[in-house]
């Protein structure tokens, strides 16, 4: 991706954001989002031994990113 492809795509989030409903740009960008936290908290649950506050953290994560793409 292009500096002018990123900063378009950067740019149309945030005037999505005052606009009402939800486009694709902005499930993307929220999908992305959601995807690297849940990598980051499976990485962490595995590390810490299966720790059952990041195994909560983790499903709770899941949970979230399959509803808000319902």
């Amino acid at each position: 991706m292009s500096k002018n492809q990123s900063c378009g795509f950067v740019t149309e989030v945030f005037q999505n954001a005052i606009q009402p409903g939800v486009n694709y740009s902005v499930l993307l960008f929220i999908n992305i989002v959601f995807g690297l936290l849940l990598l980051t908290t499976v990485t962490l649950t595995v590390i810490t031994d299966f720790n059952i506050h990041l195994i909560f953290f983790t499903i709770l994560t899941a949970g979230l990113m399959v509803a808000l793409n319902m």
